[in-house]
């Protein structure tokens, strides 16, 4: 039985082939039903290996199956293209009998510098460095990333990912676009634009973000400034250190320390409570409204803030802590979600 499995660049390869690289060259792989991994050396070459798993309890069959796949390995111009592409009969039923699977796979190793764009669909991309370009669309697969170092040079590095999983562990300048992805991972971040829908996403340290976000759970370790508009999404906030912009309907927004160097929240909210928990010494100037809810303030402890009850609105001024100016700024109007600051 034809049995072709990937082993990295090795004698099993359905096709090995490399080019000379020079700054400014391009990599362009479209996948289908396999893997395609991508190793950055130090190396002045792309070297690509291709290879194809057939499983099939007919030889004959598996040998038919074979000469139906086709993969494309070419150089033209600054740009060397990779695809895989099937003949209609692959899939029919005569040649579809006794079949259990089927991969075509890539392994393709590539210097530091080069740009890429990666399109893979049903299959796994894996990329460990890339200083160069790198736009990546995955559908129906997981792709995971080392450092994409470029930073903000057009078009910046962009990521889009479709019922899978994603994890980049550093990123300089990038965009992300996710939809149904359980799991969408980023290491420390520089500045990132998100677009998400019906996703998990979380980051670890990011200097700045910003987020047009539905039906999603956001978990940010540490940020200093961010942006966000969400529809029936859940924003948990470990650390804010600078400014928060956001628009939130139906949905929570949570910071779990407050740090005293912030500069400003302005937040507008409807049905959505919002919880901020300040760190010791924090002071701020307050400009906050909460209609058809509850504000829970501990105004004992702050006797600068005034508290004006007004019809079933509460306004809310003056400052917050110790300070004497308000250097940083609080602007909350709230209507429908409770409002909590300790």
């Amino acid at each position: 039985m034809l049995a072709l499995t990937v082993t990295a660049q090795t004698k099993d390869c359905i096709t090995r082939k490399s080019f000379a690289f020079k700054s400014g060259d391009w990599l362009s792989v479209t996948g289908k039903y396999g893997e395609i991994k991508i190793s950055s050396t130090g190396e002045d070459s792309i070297i690509i290996c291709s290879t194809v798993t057939i499983k099939q309890n007919n030889p004959e069959l598996q040998k038919k199956s074979l000469s139906l796949i086709m993969t494309g390995i070419d150089k033209i111009a600054d740009t060397v293209y990779v695809s895989t592409s099937f003949d209609e009969k692959f899939f029919s039923a005569p040649y579809n009998a006794s079949r259990t699977g089927f991969t075509v796979n890539y392994s393709i190793i590539v210097p530091q510098g080069i740009n890429l764009r990666i399109d893979n669909s049903f299959g796994d991309v894996s990329l460990d460095n890339c200083e160069g370009y790198t736009g990546i669309k995955v559908s129906h697969g997981n792709l995971n990333t080392g450092k994409l170092g470029r930073g903000n040079i057009k078009p910046v590095n962009s990521v889009y990912a479709d019922y899978g999983t994603v994890n980049i562990e550093e990123a300089n300048w990038i965009t992300v676009n996710t939809i149904h992805c359980p799991s969408v991972s980023m290491g420390i971040v520089k500045a990132a634009v998100i677009a998400s829908r019906f996703s998990r996403i979380s980051s670890g340290i990011a200097n700045s973000l910003v987020c047009d976000s539905r039906s999603d759970i956001i978990e940010i370790q540490s940020v200093n400034n961010l942006a966000i508009q969400s529809s029936y999404s859940a924003i948990n906030i470990s650390r804010l250190n600078g400014q928060l912009a956001a628009e939130s309907n139906f949905g929570s927004i949570n910071i779990s320390k407050l740090s005293k160097d912030f500069s400003l929240i302005d937040l507008i909210s409807s049905r959505t409570p919002v919880s901020i928990k300040t760190e010791p010494g924090t002071s701020f100037s307050a400009d906050i409204r909460v209609s058809a809810a509850i504000a829970d303030i501990p105004f004992e402890y702050h006797p600068s803030l005034i508290n004006q009850p007004d019809n079933g609105t509460t306004k809310i001024s003056g400052t917050w802590g110790t300070g004497k100016s308000g250097r940083s700024v609080v602007r909350i109007n709230s209507h429908g979600g409770n409002l909590e600051i300790k």
